[in-house]
């Protein structure tokens, strides 16, 4: 193998790896400004297990399956966001 295909291959790894943490990046992101103040807000606040694996993706937390219950809809029925204000903050949360 060459060096080029070795760096090429360890890329396109890092891309696919990478692409399936996307799918919480935008939810953690939006969390963190909702609660400035909370210490981390990363996967393990809503997940019990590593949510790279699919079949990891849904077991959950108590504060995870509260971020799940409230979700914020679009007039088509497609999520947007969550309510943070009803959840509350990881370390203080509402329910």
């Amino acid at each position: 193998m060459t060096k080029n295909f070795k760096r090429v291959s360890v890329v396109l790894a890092a891309l696919g790896v990478s692409s399936t943490m996307l799918a919480t990046m935008p939810i953690q992101k939006d969390a963190q400004k909702a609660f400035p103040d909370a210490k981390s807000i990363k996967c393990g606040t809503c997940h019990t297990a590593s949510p790279v694996k699919k079949e990891n993706a849904k077991e959950m937390t108590a504060y995870g399956k509260s971020v799940a219950a409230n979700p914020v809809k679009d007039k088509d029925g497609k999520v947007t966001g969550y309510d943070w204000k009803k959840i509350g903050s990881p370390e203080k949360p509402a329910n």
